[in-house]
C-alpha cells in the first residue's frame, strides 16, 4: 500500500507521492514567479525630448520690475515731430481727384493731435512718466507760394492764411498739453517751401520765409497773449538749430541726405555730428520716415501729412501721411517711438 506524504491517504500508484488534493496544494504553494522581462532601453531621442519638456515646463512669466522713485521723479521728455504739412497745397491724381486740400489737412491733423493725446493719456504715461513736451518743427509746415513757376495752380490758400491756420492748430495742441500740466517748448527751423523768392526764382533773404512767420506768430502769442512761463518758442535764422534734451544734443534741419548709408550721406551726417557734437539729427523734406543708427548717431527723418504727391512720385516713393513722436530720457536719446499713420493703408 502506498500513502500520500502529506495526509496519509492511500494513493493508487507506487510512484505517486501525493494525493490529488495535496498535490494541487503543494503545487500552488511552491509555484515560482516568472522571470522578470528585461527592461527595454529608452531611445536617446526620447530622453532628449523628455528633458526639454521638463526644462521648458519650469519657465515662469516675466515679472515687470517696479520703477524706482528716482526714475519716476525724472521722467521722459515727449518729442513731437511736425514736418511737411504743406498747408494750402492742392494734390490731385491723374484723374483730377483731390487727394489733399485744406479740408483733408484739417481732418488729418485733428486725427494726429487726438491720437497723440490719446497715446499720452492711455498708454505712454501709464508706464513712462512724462515731464515735458518738445515740439520739433523741421519746416514746410506751410506750402508757401512762388517757389516754382506753376505753384499757384497747386494752391488753394494764400500764405498769410496758411500761417494763421497752422498757428491755430499748434496753439490748440499747446493748450491741450498745458491742461495736462506739461511744460511745452517749440524748436523750429524753416523749410524750402516757405521761401519768398524773387522774379528769378532766388531767395534774396533766407529769413523771408513763411515758416519763420509762423514761428514769430506763435512766439508773439506765447509772450503777449498766453503769458505762461511753461511755454517757449525757439527758432533759428540759419538752416539748422541745436538744443539739448535731457543731456542729449539734438541737431535739426529741414533737408538732410535721403540715405545715411551711402558714402556721401555718411560724410554729411558724421560731419554735422562732429561739428555740432550731435547725438541725434532730425530732418524732414522727403515725405517718408526712417530711423537709423549712423555710427552711434541717431538719425530720424519725419514723414508728411500730405502723403503721396508729385514729389514722392518723382522719388518713386509710396508715401503715407505720417508723423513721429518719441521719448527721450537721461539714459537714452530715444526710449520709445510711435509712427502715427494718418492714411488708409491697404494690403496689396
Amino acid at each position: 500500500m502506498h500513502k500520500c506524504l502529506d495526509c496519509g491517504e492511500k494513493v493508487g500508484r507506487p510512484d505517486t507521492k501525493r494525493c490529488r488534493v495535496c498535490f494541487n496544494k503543494w503545487t500552488e504553494e511552491n509555484k515560482q514567479e516568472p522571470k522578470e522581462i528585461k527592461e527595454k532601453k529608452t531611445p536617446i531621442s526620447a530622453v532628449i525630448i523628455q528633458t526639454l519638456k521638463d526644462e521648458l515646463s519650469k519657465v515662469t512669466p516675466l515679472e515687470r520690475k517696479q520703477k524706482t522713485t528716482k526714475l519716476i521723479k525724472e521722467g521722459d521728455t515727449l518729442i513731437v515731430h511736425f514736418t511737411d504739412w504743406h498747408i494750402g497745397r492742392l494734390v490731385r491724381d491723374e484723374a483730377g481727384k483731390e487727394l489733399y486740400n485744406a479740408d483733408i489737412f484739417k481732418e488729418r491733423v485733428n486725427t494726429l493731435l487726438e491720437e497723440i493725446l490719446s497715446l499720452l493719456d492711455e498708454y505712454i504715461t501709464k508706464g513712462t512718466p512724462i515731464k515735458d513736451v518738445i515740439i520739433i518743427s523741421t519746416g514746410d509746415i506751410l506750402d508757401g507760394m512762388g517757389i516754382f513757376a506753376s505753384q499757384e495752380t497747386q494752391s488753394e490758400m494764400a500764405p498769410p492764411f496758411q500761417v494763421m491756420l497752422g498757428a491755430e492748430v499748434i496753439q490748440k495742441f499747446i493748450l491741450a498739453l498745458l491742461k495736462r500740466k506739461l511744460t511745452v517748448t517749440l524748436q523750429g527751423v524753416r523749410g524750402n517751401h516757405g521761401e519768398i523768392r524773387g522774379d528769378k526764382g532766388k531767395t534774396k533773404d533766407p529769413n523771408a520765409n513763411w515758416d519763420m512767420m509762423l514761428y514769430l506768430v506763435l512766439d508773439f502769442w506765447a509772450k503777449t497773449i498766453l503769458k505762461d512761463n511753461r511755454v517757449s518758442v525757439h527758432y533759428s535764422e540759419l538752416d539748422y538749430l541745436n538744443f539739448v534734451v535731457q543731456g542729449w544734443n539734438y541737431h535739426i534741419r529741414h533737408i538732410a541726405p535721403q540715405q545715411s548709408e551711402t558714402s556721401a550721406g555718411k560724410a554729411k551726417f558724421l560731419g554735422w555730428a562732429r561739428k555740432h557734437n550731435s547725438d541725434v539729427i532730425v530732418s524732414g523734406h522727403f515725405h517718408h520716415y526712417s530711423i537709423t543708427d549712423r555710427s552711434g548717431i541717431t538719425v530720424i527723418k519725419g514723414g508728411s501729412i500730405t502723403g503721396a504727391d508729385e514729389y514722392s512720385e518723382q522719388l518713386a516713393e509710396e508715401a503715407e501721411p505720417l508723423q513721429l513722436i518719441w521719448g527721450c530720457s537721461k539714459h537714452r536719446p530715444v526710449t520709445f517711438m510711435y509712427a502715427i499713420d494718418l492714411g488708409e493703408r491697404k494690403r496689396k
